[in-house]
C-alpha cells in the first residue's frame, strides 16, 4: 500500500535502511535481504542516492523509495491512494510511467486511486468508476466511458480528452484512450464526413 504523502510512509533515515526495513520485520536473513534491496535499487534506478538521507530527497524521490520498499516486498498486490497528488507533473509522469513497468515486467496486479486520468486510463485494462458510494461501471476502459455516455453522467466531462472528443462523434469506431490514437480516428473520421472551418473569434489584438 502506498500512501498519498510521500513523508508519512518513512520510517528510517537512509535510504538503503527504508528499502531493507520491511524485510528486517519480517525477520529475513541478511543474503535475502541484500539480494531483493539490490535487485529493487536497480531496477526503480536510485543507485546514485541510495545512501542519501532521505531527508535529502526530493518529493518525487521519496515516493519512489515508498513504492520501492513495498515493491522489495515481492507483493502480489500493490494498492495506491492518489499516489501522485502531491508530486508535479514531471514526477507524476515518471512514478506513472514506473508504475506501468512493474505491471508489464513483474506481473503485479496495480489497484490505484488517481486524479490524472489522462496518464493512468491508457495503462489500465480494467476502469471502475464509483457515483455517490455506488459503482456504476467495472469494464474494460472504452466499455466504461460508453456506459457512461450510455447514462450522459457528467463524470463523462473528467475523462480524457481523445475519449471526450469520440463520444461527440457519430460512426461506429473503436473509442481511443491517448492522444495518438485520437489523432489518428480524427484522420480516418475526416475521410467520410465534411469538414468546416471554425471562425475565429473577434478580439482585440495584442502588441508587445
Amino acid at each position: 500500500y502506498v500512501l498519498q504523502d510521500p513523508d508519512s510512509q518513512i520510517v528510517t533515515d537512509k535510504v538503503w535502511h527504508e528499502l531493507a526495513f520491511g524485510l528486517e520485520s519480517l525477520g529475513l536473513d541478511n543474503e535475502t535481504i541484500r539480494g531483493r534491496v539490490a535487485e529493487m535499487a536497480s531496477f526503480f534506478g536510485i543507485q546514485t542516492w541510495f545512501h542519501m538521507e532521505v531527508t535529502q530527497l526530493s518529493g518525487g524521490q521519496k515516493q519512489l523509495l515508498n513504492l520501492a520498499s513495498i515493491m522489495v516486498l515481492q507483493p502480489d498486490v500493490l494498492i495506491l491512494d492518489e499516489p501522485t497528488s502531491q508530486l508535479d507533473p514531471i514526477a507524476a509522469t515518471d512514478f506513472l510511467q514506473t508504475i506501468g513497468r512493474i505491471n508489464q515486467e513483474l506481473g503485479t496486479t496495480i489497484l490505484i486511486c488517481e486524479h490524472r486520468l489522462e496518464d493512468v486510463i491508457p495503462m489500465a485494462n480494467r476502469l471502475l468508476i464509483m457515483d455517490h458510494g455506488k459503482l456504476i461501471a467495472d469494464d474494460a476502459p472504452a466499455n466504461a466511458f460508453e456506459a457512461l455516455r450510455s447514462r450522459k453522467h457528467p463524470m463523462l466531462h473528467s475523462m480524457p480528452t481523445p475519449m471526450r472528443i469520440w463520444s461527440s462523434l457519430n460512426g461506429n469506431i473503436s473509442c481511443p484512450l491517448t492522444v495518438s490514437d485520437g489523432k489518428n480516428m480524427l484522420t480516418n473520421w475526416a475521410q467520410d464526413h465534411t469538414i468546416t472551418s471554425v471562425l475565429k473569434r473577434e478580439g482585440k489584438q495584442h502588441t508587445e
